[in-house]
């Protein structure tokens, strides 16, 4: 039970009201500044179709994922990943797995240069996802290299769920197949 609780838009009041039934007195909204706008990408024209963004992904997703952005390339859609930089760890496998597709460094690279340059943010549980909506760029959920951590997602309502976005397997059916 708890005299307060903080989330980061209304939708969430519902989730934890009626599905997770937490005995909440008051909520307060309160949106983290990094999830407003703030840096006005519509200016940008982007020179990436979609980017990955990681978070802390296993080796079998990583590998899901890369078959995907290859399809999406031969395609002819230009496609660049970015590892999450608490778990640069994970590079080395990245660099074989996404020989021929751009790694953005997130040491070098800032988040507001890496959404400036694409025109769809992709992933699963990243909170860029978050900002890329702040910032109006197009939102794709992955529901392909993922599925169970995906369907986790969709039964505790994620917030993004409830919002413009596209699902990864729509995209991949509408791009690939055409």
């Amino acid at each position: 039970s708890y005299s307060e609780f903080f989330v980061w838009d209304e939708s969430y009041i519902p989730n934890f009201r009626d599905f997770l039934r937490c005995r909440i007195d008051q909520y307060t909204v309160y949106t983290p500044k990094k999830l407003q706008k703030k840096w006005h990408l519509e200016r940008i024209a982007p020179t990436f179709c979609f980017t990955y963004y990681f978070s802390n992904e296993k080796k079998e997703v990583i590998s899901r994922v890369a078959e995907i952005l290859h399809s999406l390339q031969n395609a002819g859609y230009k496609c660049k990943v970015r590892p999450h930089p608490r778990f640069m760890y994970n590079l080395e496998m990245m660099k074989d797995e996404f020989a021929d597709i751009k790694i953005e460094d997130p040491r070098t690279v800032s988040l507001e240069e890496s959404l400036g340059s694409t025109e769809y943010a992709v992933g699963l549980t990243t909170t860029v996802l978050f900002e890329a909506e702040a910032e109006d760029r197009k939102i794709v959920i992955d529901d392909l290299s993922d599925y169970e951590g995906f369907t986790l997602l969709r039964d505790r309502r994620f917030r993004l769920l409830s919002h413009d976005f596209e699902l990864f397997s729509d995209i991949v059916k509408k791009l690939v197949s055409a």
